[in-house]
Order: structure tokens, then sequence, then C-alpha cells
């Protein structure tokens, strides 16, 4: 099994595709220009929401790339 030495790129990178896909399929779905339209609280619930799931969720993967990488020299090893 080849190691990819950037695991944070192939993580950026689907985070990157995930957020152009919601967004091209919420610019289709939503009829109403005035419905993109945010306060102030709904700008600052976005800002705090996206900031903590992406230190959550990268910290989650580089544990799994970290504890993939330690099982699978175990096996490479048998």
């Amino acid at each position: 099994m080849k190691k990819y030495p950037a695991n944070l790129s192939v993580a950026a990178l689907s985070y990157f595709f995930g957020t152009v896909l919601m967004c091209t399929t919420a610019f289709f779905m939503v009829k109403e220009p005035l419905d993109w339209k945010l306060t102030q609280s709904e700008v600052l619930a976005v800002i705090y929401a996206v900031s903590y799931i992406k230190i959550f969720f990268s910290s989650t993967h580089m544990f799994l790339v970290e504890s993939f990488d330690t099982i699978s020299s175990g096996f490479s090893s048998l």
C-alpha cells in the first residue's frame, strides 16, 4: 500500500469539492435571491460552525491516517 505524503492536501481537496458540490446544489434549489441574505448573528454562527468542524475533522482525519498507517505496517510485516 502506497503512503500519500500530503495527508492534509487530500483532506483539503475533498472538503473543497464537497463545498463546490453543495454550493452548486444550493444555487439551483433556491429561487429567491433574498434567501441568501444572512443576519449578523447567522454569519457569526456560520463562522463558528465552520471553524469548529474544520478543527474537529482535520484532527480526526490525521488521527485515523496515523492509526491506519500503524495498522497497515503491522499487516505488511506478516
